[in-house]
């Protein structure tokens, strides 16, 4: 088992490790910047960070001006509240909320749910990841469309993965290339997905449904739903 830190403030959970924000266990719709400007505050635990600080912490190796900081700051206020960043005139800002920081236990070698044991790490994908995350924060069921091999199905288990079961995989091998049938449209490839998340079809058995993980990578869907 991994030791993981979160941290806790009103009525959400930041997630380091996953970099995830969770509002009452839900997932919250938040930009890679936003998400890393948080961090940095969170992380200084109501100490003031300064402005350069957080510009090379956020936009690392990049210029940029100075009111992309406040932009962001505006968006973690419109969330969390006016109250909590504090601006420090003429030197940065400041974490207000209440906050506590939490060890918790992760499996290392099992997501939980339907989730196989993790492999190697998901690489160069980080912006679909973010993409995805933000579409979990307002849905509760995705669909990830392509082109056969493109890696729909790594991804959504790495999206998934960082749930911590909260979200479970729906794959399935609906119209690939070596299928002999007809090929469905996109609403039916989606409809199928919906029938097996909400369990009007019948869900293969453990092994059969890691051999429908493996087709789905050259399939033309992978889908990952909310666990009610």
């Amino acid at each position: 088992m991994a030791v993981l830190t979160e941290y806790r403030f009103g009525d959400f959970r930041l997630l380091p490790e996953e970099r995830q924000l969770l509002r009452c266990d839900l997932p919250v719709a938040l930009t890679a910047r936003a998400f890393s400007l948080l961090l940095a505050l969170v992380e200084a635990a109501g100490h003031l960070v300064r402005k350069d600080e957080l510009m090379q912490r956020v936009w690392a190796g990049l210029v940029v001006e100075e009111n992309n900081l406040a932009v962001q700051v505006g968006v973690l206020r419109k969330l969390l509240g006016a109250h909590a960043i504090v601006t420090v005139a003429g030197r940065g800002y400041r974490f207000a909320m209440t906050l506590r920081s939490v060890a918790t236990e992760s499996p290392t070698a099992h997501t939980g749910g339907n989730l196989p044991a993790a492999g190697s790490p998901l690489l160069g994908r980080e912006e679909d990841l973010e993409v995805l995350r933000s579409c979990m924060g307002q849905q509760r069921l995705v669909t990830v469309v392509g082109a056969g091999g493109i890696g729909k199905s790594r991804v959504a288990l790495a999206a998934a993965a960082a749930s911590h079961g909260r979200w479970r995989l729906v794959a399935g091998d609906f119209g690939h290339a070596g299928a002999r049938h007809q090929e469905p449209s996109r609403g039916q490839r989606h409809q199928q997905a919906v029938d097996l998340a909400r369990g009007l079809v019948h869900r293969p058995e453990p092994a059969a449904a890691a051999a429908a993980r493996r087709r789905a990578t050259s399939g033309a869907i992978a889908s990952i739903s909310w666990l009610s």
